[in-house]
C-alpha cells in the first residue's frame, strides 16, 4: 500500500508519520500493493481533523474525524475504516454465497423436473 500524508496549515512530526503507518498497516493484508492511503491532516482554530481515504481498484473507503488532538482522530478514523472493511466483506461474502447457492439449484432443477415427468400420479378422490 502507498501512503500519502498531507499536512494543512499544521508540521506533521515523525512520530505522527509512524503511527499512521503503524494503524493503517493492519489493512495491508486486505488490500493489494497498489492500493493508495491518502491521510490529510487539517488545523482549523483549536480543532485537527484526519480524512483518511483508500483507493483499491473501484473500491474506495473514506472516513473523517475531528478532535482536540490528532492522535484521537486518528484512532477514530481507522476504527470507522475497519467497520466499513467488515461490513463490504461480509455483504460480499453473502452475495457470493447467495450466488452459489442459486447456481446449484438451478443445475439440481433440471434433474428433479426429470424425475418429477418420469413418474406419474394419479390422484383418486372418494367422498366420505
Amino acid at each position: 500500500m502507498k501512503y500519502n500524508i498531507i499536512g494543512r496549515k499544521v508540521n506533521l512530526r515523525d512520530n505522527f508519520k509512524e503511527r499512521v503507518y503503524k494503524k493503517l498497516g493492519k489493512f495491508e493484508k486486505i488490500y493489494s500493493e497498489d492500493a493508495e492511503a491518502t491521510v490529510t491532516v487539517t488545523l482549523e482554530k483549536n480543532r485537527q481533523t484526519v480524512e483518511v481515504t483508500i483507493r483499491d481498484g473501484a473500491m474506495v473507503y473514506r472516513a473523517e474525524s475531528t478532535a482536540l488532538e490528532m492522535n484521537d482522530a486518528l484512532d477514530v478514523v481507522v476504527d470507522i475504516l475497519g467497520g466499513q472493511i467488515r461490513k463490504n466483506k461480509t455483504k460480499l461474502s453473502k452475495k457470493m454465497k447467495a450466488e452459489t447457492l442459486e447456481q446449484y439449484f438451478l443445475e439440481n432443477r433440471s434433474d428433479d423436473e426429470e424425475t418429477m415427468q418420469e413418474e406419474d400420479y394419479s390422484v383418486v378422490r372418494t367422498k366420505t
